[in-house]
């Protein structure tokens, strides 16, 4: 293969990239897009351009509030997934406070249903908390 086919399949890899993330954004219908271009690191081609368009999307995030709501929107999921896997440490460690085991056999035994098990979780890990300070 010669060099400049080579280059040349890059460069359409780089168009088609362009193409499928623009779509992307389009089908997540986001009202501000970000801009989406190309650059070429080993040459610099593109990043005084790409450096440009960053801030005026950033201040425009910003004159919005879009920024503090994105932020705020991130910081729940964080906090969440957290919050979550803390849950998960607790129910699934050997000695944890809860039996899991015990609870998935009265749910699959229709002793008990899964809501009320989940809300059982929560209860014992509340007690756990104001006790120990988790």
């Amino acid at each position: 293969m010669k060099p400049w086919h080579f280059l040349q399949r890059i460069r359409y890899g780089a168009d088609k990239l362009v193409v499928e993330i623009n779509a992307m954004l389009d089908y997540y219908g986001s009202d501000v897009k970000p801009p989406v271009l190309k650059t070429v690191a080993t040459t610099g081609t593109g990043i005084d351009q790409l450096g440009q368009k960053i801030t005026s999307h950033m201040k425009g995030l910003k004159s919005t509030n879009r920024l503090e709501i994105r932020r705020k929107n991130n910081s729940r999921i964080e906090i969440l997934e957290l919050a979550k896997d803390k849950v998960i440490d607790m129910v699934s460690k050997d000695a944890g406070i809860i039996q899991l085991d015990e609870l998935c056999e009265k749910v699959a035994s229709r002793e008990l249903d899964p809501y009320t098990a989940a809300d059982g979780i929560l209860s014992m890990i509340g007690e756990f908390s104001s006790e120990n300070k988790y």
